[in-house]
């Protein structure tokens, strides 16, 4: 199972039971600062019982919402009154408090009357993760730790099947995150790099974040910008990259919240950060936090009981779907969240939740012109070809028929057209011999191209771009200007779909202005990478692959895809 970026154990177990990722829920950190409130948050104090942390609504209470009873005995949040509530039973946390006798109890509330028991629990045991920390992850402790909680668990199947349970009770068993072995040979300081460290200070780990000192004050207005510009590409292979939030991958989910610094330090695995060497918390012993994709921060998933499919072994999954997941098992309806409903149907044995896909909200009205000559070339260049060889070329494109239209349809779009599920949009499906393309003229580009492909060995070598014509089709005001990008050094165009992807058509079909979107220059490398060598291996491998590619905007990075209005123009 894979955990949420941080791999951290707060933010883990939370998003957990809420179905939320961190910078949804709040638990951004073991510890973290609310620039809102001016307060610090930390596992040592008792800032951890403020509900005002905690956002989103736990699986205990969407339970106890819908007339149901939850036991806690410890779970991160079940000891603070969430949106002013506890759940029906719990215990404060207390690490003292022996394994036994927690299993013990619970197997007290579940010998309670019928009215008095509760019908969601959770169980918490520290191991391995404590003795991971103190020995490392491939140590002998370690070992004798897991063969603890594995006891534990035996007892807890036995204690079931003694009280006839063991057929009827759903059985999850999970961890929050992996570990890592540590080493100061393995960490990167800040204060190498960076001269003056007076006005900062770093939160040491494998997820480390830049923290102005002056708070409340410089929190916002602190030069993040010239910070991480001056951290970055220091030195060759270098452990350590500097991101402000909203740069981080979009996969991770970390930058929609204020608790989370602007400043960020990705780190290779096995790497942690922090401001000098005295900083760092594990020199020896175990680490976790780091990028959620690494083999050793996943996390395991064992379902048991009624409810699943017996010898079944499935593929990685995130932890966000587990509040679905237990709430279908419980027969209630989930509040909303950042999982999929339905996304692990598959490991149940009958499905409560059918999931249906959106209600498409716009729909494509036609682009057509008779004019095989734009009015407007946008101030696109293309010196090679003449008027003429331009209106044979718009010709043929016109040419299509509506039979062979469909035709491409069933060929480019094999699983239908794309739903676009935002209202407002108003977009046509431009037709070519190679790809099709959903063109919106509120965005002024393709909303997606689509096309399919047989297996290929390689793609031909063209010139650069240099050659754009105005698609006819489209009318100049819903068209991109060329010469906005020869204007703008820091931002070029890339073509959706490649020209030398082409292979019944002409390549003329990919060099026209309704293909255009916008790249930065060394994100067309990527690009350019993609289409080169990993499509073709991918078309080899799966003996041909249908491919659906399309610009998204979010300016505000909260995850979400900005309405055309933020993008118009």
């Amino acid at each position: 199972m894979r955990p949420v970026y941080p791999t951290k154990t707060f933010p883990n177990h939370y998003t957990i039971v809420t179905g939320l990722y961190p910078e949804s829920h709040g638990i951004v950190d073991n510890k973290m600062y609310d620039v809102t409130r001016n307060a610090f948050f930390t596992l040592k104090t008792d800032e951890k019982f403020n509900s005002n942390w905690y956002q989103g609504e736990p699986v205990w209470l969407t339970a106890m919402r819908q007339k149901l009873k939850a036991g806690t005995f410890f779970w991160p949040g079940s000891d603070v009154a969430i949106n002013g509530s506890f759940p029906t039973l719990y215990r404060m946390y207390d690490k003292n408090i022996k394994f036994e006798n927690r299993l013990e109890t619970v197997f007290e509330w579940l010998s309670l009357p019928e009215k008095e028991r509760p019908d969601f629990y959770t169980l918490y045991l520290e191991e391995p993760d404590s003795t991971g920390h103190a020995y490392g992850p491939k140590s002998s402790q370690v070992i004798a730790a897991l063969e603890k909680v594995d006891s534990i668990l035996g007892d807890l199947m036995d204690g079931l099947f003694t009280r006839d349970l063991h057929q009827c009770v759903n059985l999850m068993i999970v961890s929050d995150h992996g570990m890592e072995e540590a080493s100061c040979q393995r960490a990167a300081y800040v204060s190498t790099y960076q001269q003056d460290t007076s006005n900062f200070t770093v939160i040491q780990g494998p997820a480390a974040r830049i923290r102005p000192k002056r708070l409340p004050q410089d929190y916002f207005s602190f030069d993040y910008e010239g910070l991480i510009k001056n951290l970055s590409c220091r030195a060759p292979d270098q452990p350590m990259k500097p991101y402000l939030k909203e740069n981080l991958p979009k996969r991770m989910h970390f930058a929609y919240n204020k608790r989370i610094e602007r400043g960020h330090l990705y780190m290779k695995e096995g790497w942690q950060a922090a401001l000098k060497k005295d900083d760092v918390k594990y020199c020896t012993g175990g680490f976790h936090g780091s990028d959620n994709l690494f083999t050793n921060m996943q996390a395991i998933f064992i379902g048991y009981g009624p409810g699943f499919k017996t010898k079944y072994v499935g593929p990685t999954f995130e932890n966000i779907e587990l509040y679905n997941l237990m709430c279908d098992l419980l027969g209630i309806r989930p509040s909303p969240n950042n999982g999929t409903h339905g996304s692990l149907n598959h490991l149940l044995k009958r499905p409560h939740y059918q999931p249906v896909h959106p209600a498409q909200l716009s729909h494509e009205t036609p682009c057509e012109s008779t004019n095989l000559v734009p009015t407007d070339n946008l101030h696109c260049l293309c010196s090679s070809q003449s008027t003429e060889k331009e209106t044979e070329m718009n010709r043929i494109i016109l040419s299509t028929n509506s039979e062979a239209k469909a035709k491409l349809r069933r060929l480019h779009h094999p699983f239908g057209i794309p739903s676009v599920i935002q209202a407002g949009n108003s977009f046509c499906l431009l037709h070519h011999a190679d790809y099709l393309s959903g063109y919106s003229r509120d965005r002024l580009m393709p909303l997606w191209v689509s096309y399919t492909l047989q297996p290929l060995s390689r793609v031909p070598t063209l010139s650069p771009y240099e050659c754009i014509r105005a698609d006819f089709r489209v009318p100049s005001s819903s068209n991109q200007l060329c010469l906005l990008y020869r204007d703008e050094a820091a931002l070029t165009y890339g073509l959706l779909h490649p020209p030398y992807l082409n292979i019944t058509g002409s390549v003329s079909d990919s060099f026209i202005s309704s293909n255009m979107a916008p790249m930065f220059p060394a994100f067309k490398e990527v690009w350019s990478h993609f289409h080169t060598s990993i499509l073709l291996k991918y078309s080899q491998d799966l003996n041909g692959v249908n491919v659906v590619s399309g610009p998204i905007f979010d300016k505000d990075f909260d995850g979400n895809v900005d309405p055309v209005s933020k993008n118009t123009g």
